[in-house]
């Protein structure tokens, strides 16, 4: 009775020692995860350890069951994980270029602003980081190239490529210099797949040529090519310019030039002059323009009279201080008018009826001079 208890308490004293050394072992395990951070390793170490203390326990019931002696013994996994690099991570999986919608992305050989270019991307395009650097990023197109690109023109949420395309390229703009007769109208839409649908209307008095299709967007240039026809539209500042070759347009149309107006040209209209108040002064019949005025008063209702004869203008006798005309109606030879004014301000005037007779007649003065009345007959 006196053995078995020995037995028993020292059993259970060897199993408290037991219990004590794999609570070592943790806290050394956890001790060396926080050093080198080699957590693989050290716990396939630390739970072979744990097993073989387990194992190496005596058996002390000699009554009980001994434990097997090919139990396995587990060994430290012989993959061990790569020292991180000082300038990179992990590959970060997909993420999108992340430019301006009339650029590209230049993905160089090496991480160098100045490395050879060896290819480009377009907004919201999908990459593969396969490292990445404080700068830099080394990633793989769509189509299996490597490269670098710079981090700050990588996102992790793809981009709104076909609000920011629209906003670049959808117009309805006429050509520069387009006049009523001779214009260019321009419709643009971006569709999806980096394309713009492209309608080009040309027209020259009446004749009118149309050239449309779907062009191919390269950063700020879209490309449209349909054998020797060529179409490039390049936007810039909110507007297109267009470059057409071989276009096949009748003569007089024209379509290469910059398209920047929403408004369709219209006639423009000069403005009428307004009337002349003094018709008879600029065609050199009075000194001044305040004599004719004067010329207004003394004829009242007749003034007009006398301007509708002004059709053609013949001088009788011009000097400094005289002036003698004769004047003949443009719709009539026979309605005449004669006119006779001094500097000093003395106005004498006539105008014939229809058969010529000089029956009306107006004067400042109360008699009319010799070449006036001369000039009558």
């Amino acid at each position: 009775m006196t053995n078995r208890r020995y037995i028993r308490r020292r059993r259970n004293a060897l199993l408290i020692t037991a219990l004590v050394a794999i609570v070592i072992v943790g806290i050394i395990v956890l001790l060396v995860i926080s050093v080198n951070g080699k957590s693989k390793k050290t716990l396939a170490t630390a739970t072979a350890t744990v097993f073989r203390v387990a194992t190496t326990i005596p058996n002390i019931n000699p009554t009980a069951t001994p434990l097997p002696t090919d139990m396995p013994t587990i060994e430290p996994s012989s993959t061990t994980s790569p020292s991180p690099a000082s300038t990179t991570k992990p590959a970060s999986g997909a993420m999108y270029v992340k430019v301006t919608a009339n650029s590209k992305l230049n993905v160089r050989a090496s991480a160098s602003a100045t490395a050879s270019i060896v290819t480009t991307l377009n907004i919201g395009e999908t990459v593969t980081v396969l490292s990445q650097g404080s700068t830099w990023s080394n990633i793989k197109t769509a189509s299996g190239k490597t490269g670098y690109v710079q981090n700050s023109y990588l996102v992790s949420t793809k981009p709104d490529v076909a609000t920011e395309m629209k906003k670049l390229w959808d117009k309805t703009v006429y050509r520069d210099g387009s006049t009523t007769t001779n214009f260019s109208l321009l419709t643009a839409t971006y569709q999806s797949d980096y394309l713009v649908k492209f309608t080009l209307a040309g027209t020259a008095g009446t004749a009118t040529n149309t050239i449309s299709g779907s062009a191919t967007i390269s950063g700020n240039v879209a490309t449209y090519t349909k054998g020797t026809l060529k179409v490039t539209l390049t936007t810039s500042s909110g507007k297109i310019t267009v470059a057409v070759t071989n276009s096949g347009a009748p003569a007089g149309i024209t379509y290469n030039a910059t398209y920047s107006s929403g408004t369709k040209p219209t006639v423009t209209t000069a403005p009428t002059p307004a009337p002349s108040t003094t018709p008879l002064y600029d065609k050199g019949l009075f000194f001044s323009a305040t004599q004719e005025d004067a010329f207004k008063d003394l004829t009242d209702t007749n003034y007009s009279t006398f301007v509708d004869r002004a059709g053609t203008v013949s001088a009788i006798s011009v000097t400094a201080t005289e002036k003698l005309y004769k004047l003949t109606s443009s719709s009539s030879s026979t309605k005449t008018a004669v006119i006779m004014v001094t500097s000093d301000g003395k106005i004498y005037a006539a105008y014939s009826n229809s058969s010529g007779v000089y029956t009306t007649k107006f004067s400042t003065e109360s008699t009319y001079p010799t070449e006036f009345t001369d000039a009558l007959s």
